[in-house]
């Protein structure tokens, strides 16, 4: 590394940076993954698309609608993250590769309903299967408002 030139080291510095930044997932990103039931081929990434497969494990950053499952003087430690208010406020249900459910450590985080938030946290593909259909797919694990993890 001695005879780098000045712009190598950029490029090693701008590198570094990336490496350590969250990688940005979409929601269109996740809702074109198929949904896998099966665990064994989750692990392998067999038919998983290939932005959830590169992400299923990491550290990434994604907006959406928080709708708590709990909350505890204002603040929710397990919740849905979705891409729009739809569920909410219209009773449409989305399919499960179109939300997260995510998971805060204690003491959770500020209830946000009404405006998108971005998170970040490690995704899991980690489908849950009830009565032959896959309810869950997506976790996000170690979750905090993508404000505070910088």
């Amino acid at each position: 590394m001695r005879g780098l030139s000045l712009a190598g080291w950029i490029a090693l510095a701008a590198a570094a940076v990336a490496a350590a930044e969250p990688r940005r997932v979409t929601f269109s990103e996740l809702a074109a993954c198929p949904l896998v039931a099966d665990p064994a081929e989750v692990a392998a990434g067999a038919r998983l698309t290939e932005s959830v497969r590169v992400a299923n494990g990491t550290q990434v950053r994604i907006a959406g609608y928080m709708l708590p499952l709990a909350v505890d003087q204002g603040r929710s430690r397990q919740f849905l993250l979705m891409r729009n208010q739809n569920a909410c406020c219209f009773g449409q249900m989305p399919a499960a590769n179109e939300y997260l459910v995510v998971e805060a450590p204690a003491p959770g985080l500020p209830v946000r309903m009404d405006l998108p938030v971005t998170f970040v946290g490690r995704l899991r593909v980690a489908p849950v299967v009830s009565g032959g259909a896959v309810v869950q797919f997506y976790n996000l694990e170690e979750a905090a408002l993508a404000d505070a993890a910088r």
